[in-house]
């Protein structure tokens, strides 16, 4: 991508979710990059064996798929999606913060059937190829179809990720929702 671009976003961003976080009414503002019915992004990034995740695997041609989705810190609380263990910080949202992700549960049910996934690591595809480590586990939502059962979803904070930087949609929860 562009040198500085993500930067200049991010800056764009955190001034747009501030103001808009200001008004009367507003509870509370966050970013992601999928809204309802947009097909969800990075379809197929990971595979879970061993508790860690894999896309790369040639041993594995029938691998479980997950969707990949890029957000801000006060996504789930402004979408009103409860959320396991913690929701990323400021601190996890830098180029530089520690490789974290919050899993929903249908890829709890995938990866980790009879354990708690947080504190588990698991693998992206992309460059650099990173584990991160699992610091939360949503509840189920359907964003493409509302009948369809819920798909494994690994969310990652905007400067850990290398897609969706520039198409970034804001959620409002006002006062009252």
């Amino acid at each position: 991508g562009t040198p500085g671009m993500p930067e200049r976003l991010d800056r764009i961003y955190r001034g747009l979710m501030t103001r808009v976080a200001s008004m009367p009414g507003v509870r509370s503002v966050s970013m992601g990059n999928v809204s309802p019915g947009k097909p969800e992004s990075g379809a197929g990034m990971a595979i879970v064996t061993g508790g860690t995740v894999r896309m790369d695997d040639p041993r594995a041609p029938n691998r479980p798929t997950a969707s990949s989705q890029v957000i801000y810190p006060g996504y789930f609380a402004t979408l009103g999606i409860r959320l396991r263990g913690r929701d990323f910080t400021e601190a996890d949202n830098q180029a530089t913060g520690a490789p974290v992700c919050i899993v929903n549960d249908a890829f709890v049910r995938i990866a980790f059937p009879d354990e708690d996934p947080i504190g588990k690591t698991c693998a992206t595809v992309g460059v650099p190829r990173r584990a991160h480590t699992i610091v939360g586990v949503a509840d189920d939502s359907r964003y493409t179809n509302p009948r369809a059962p819920a798909q494994p979803v690994i969310y990652t904070p905007f400067f850990q990720s290398n897609t969706g930087r520039g198409q970034m949609i804001l959620y409002v929860r006002l006062d009252g929702d």
